[in-house]
């Protein structure tokens, strides 16, 4: 049954045979929201009490009790409470914005049947039945409700999602169900116009077409969406949006992420069971977030980089804004074209792919290089879908956009930070774009090393040894580096021979700054011979040795005797 039909079954219950009934539905589809709406219209004839972490049924009674007096409120309930004080034992009570101190009733259960059974008509509903205490017993409470449906006019209803129940309560509920409910009514679909109410025309209309293909019954999902929609939109701001880059767009991608993290837990159930466990990167999960929950209905296929920043958004809660706006400038900026995306022509496909072709053909080695791998994956994925055959070679590719990846490395951040993330478009499988993005990071770290001892050379020429970071970074990346990246190490090691080890001899007067250097250099020379070529430390001595003997200065050869050559822990653990 449809979640708004509850109300209808409340208005005509008082009419009906039935003295109790029960709605069961999954949590969020919109059952405390209907009853809640019944009892505000008909506060007179009805009482809404949640079970939520209730632990006796005296605490059930009196909330009945004094809901049940909530007519006498403007007056005849004061009234009321005053005229009984002598039959009641001393304490502080507040109710219906009434503050009394008056006594407990000794014996609420006989008023509150009392009371009750002066009711013409009166409908008590029970909330969160599963979500009650487990001090309170299933078993008791429905004896409570079998002696309240016993009462002539008066009508109970409970509210439920049986399948949350624990297992006893389970066995309690289908021993006794037959006997203490006159009515079970499943409500297993949200309200047609709920989705709408709770996320307004513009945000409905962009996703109300994926969400009828889903099968989900939760409405907090909706009002997730609505949230991080709006927390989403007022980041970006409304310049960066066009007929290329899309409100719409921006909706469904975050309507697509909380389905997958909220309603489906993170796991890829759409996908075959047997292959789930085999796509778990990031850029797994926006294919399927995009190809099996966004159905490739987004407006621009390129807003697809976009999808990866709001996953990591809403999974972590953080972004780089400035990051997102220059991709979204990109895809603002395309070729002045047309979006395309699964309603365009073959024609407009292909005229896409011949600019994106023309965009790397002319590249000038300013261009930022996540510009240049989304025209990698425009031209390849497009392509692939239209069989059209080689769009590009990759070897020519990477040659021209060596400048680009030069200019694109900054040593002062780790160079995982520089290493580019791919934006993949379209299946989970790898493609040609995925391989030429893993030379491309291949290039990056090549460059990044090769850009870092370029940086500790000019150092060392211009005596810049407060500089030093440079040199105990590349220390630190040894390790990381030893079991792969060959050609980073040769490069590396040839540079660190022609430039005398990277090791200025200590003479004369030297500061703290040229001494820590020459510790740190002596180190990593060490760690080089220990984990990449073996005897490159000797030969490091041999050349430090024979360049202090061609001086006269009894100080350096102090210094140099200074070293614990055959030492196997750092002597500059605290040099920073």
């Amino acid at each position: 049954m449809i979640a708004d039909k509850i109300e209808q079954v409340l208005n005509q219950l008082s009419q009906s045979n039935y003295d109790r009934v029960i709605f069961d539905g999954h949590w969020g589809i919109g059952k405390t929201k209907h009853v809640k709406d019944f009892t505000e219209a008909n506060s007179e004839n009805s009482c809404y009490v949640s079970l939520f972490g209730k632990k006796s049924l005296k605490d059930i009674i009196e909330e009945i009790y004094f809901k049940s007096l909530q007519d006498d409120a403007k007056g005849k309930f004061k009234e009321y409470l005053s005229k009984s004080a002598k039959k009641f034992e001393g304490v502080d009570f507040s109710y219906l914005g009434i503050t009394l101190s008056i006594p407990l009733l000794n014996d609420t259960y006989s008023r509150m049947f009392s009371e009750l059974e002066e009711k013409q008509s009166y409908i008590i509903i029970f909330d969160d039945l599963e979500r009650k205490n487990d001090e309170l017993g299933l078993k008791e409470f429905l004896g409570l409700i079998d002696h309240l449906g016993n009462i002539k006019g008066i009508r109970v209803v409970l509210v439920a999602f049986s399948d949350k129940f624990n297992e006893v309560d389970m066995q309690v509920f289908n021993d006794f169900k037959e006997k203490s409910i006159d009515r079970i009514y499943c409500i297993d679909k949200y309200s047609k116009n709920a989705p709408f109410n709770i996320l307004e025309t513009d945000k409905w209309f962009a996703i109300k077409n994926i969400a009828s293909l889903l099968d989900f019954k939760n409405l907090r999902v909706f009002r997730k969406t609505k949230l991080f929609i709006e927390e989403v939109l007022s980041e970006l701001g409304n310049d960066v949006f066009s007929d290329k880059f899309t409100k719409d767009d921006v909706c469904k991608m975050c309507f697509a992420t909380i389905v997958y993290f909220d309603e489906h837990n993170g796991k890829k159930l759409l996908l075959d069971e047997d292959i789930r466990n085999s796509v778990n990167t990031e850029s797994d999960t926006a294919d399927y977030i995009d190809g099996f929950i966004i159905k490739n209905t987004l407006d621009n296929t390129m807003s697809k980089s976009i999808l990866v920043h709001i996953i990591n958004w809403y999974r972590t809660g953080e972004y780089d804004i400035k990051v997102i706006q220059n991709e979204i400038k990109l895809i603002n900026s395309f070729m002045h074209e047309e979006p395309v995306n699964h309603l365009s022509s073959e024609h407009e496909v292909l005229n896409v792919i011949q600019k994106a072709k023309c965009f790397l053909k002319d590249i000038k080695g300013q261009e930022d290089i996540e510009d240049v791998i989304q025209m990698i994956n425009i031209v390849v994925d497009w392509a692939d879908i239209i069989r059209v055959e080689d769009v590009f070679q990759k070897e020519d590719l990477l040659q021209k956009i060596k400048p680009n990846i030069s200019n694109h490395v900054n040593i002062k951040k780790p160079v995982f930070v520089n290493e580019v993330m791919l934006r993949s478009f379209g299946s989970t499988r790898k493609n040609k774009a995925s391989e030429i993005i893993s030379l491309i990071n291949q290039n990056i770290f090549y460059e990044f090393y090769d850009q870092l001892t370029d940086k500790i050379i000019d150092c060392l020429n211009e005596k810049k040894y407060s500089s030093k970071k440079y040199l105990k970074h590349l220390y630190e990346s040894v390790y990381s580096l030893r079991d792969y990246h060959t050609d980073v190490w040769c490069n590396i090691i040839k540079k660190i021979e022609e430039n005398d080890y990277f090791f200025p001899l200590p003479m004369g007067k030297v500061t703290q700054d040229h001494w820590d250097w020459c510790l740190i250099c002596n180190e990593l020379i060490k760690r080089i011979d220990e984990n990449f070529k073996k005897g490159f430390y000797e030969d490091y001595q041999r050349n430090v040795k024979n360049r202090s003997n061609e001086y006269q200065d009894l100080m350096l050869q102090h210094r140099i005797n200074l070293f614990r050559w055959d030492a196997k822990t750092p002597v500059f653990t605290t040099i920073q």
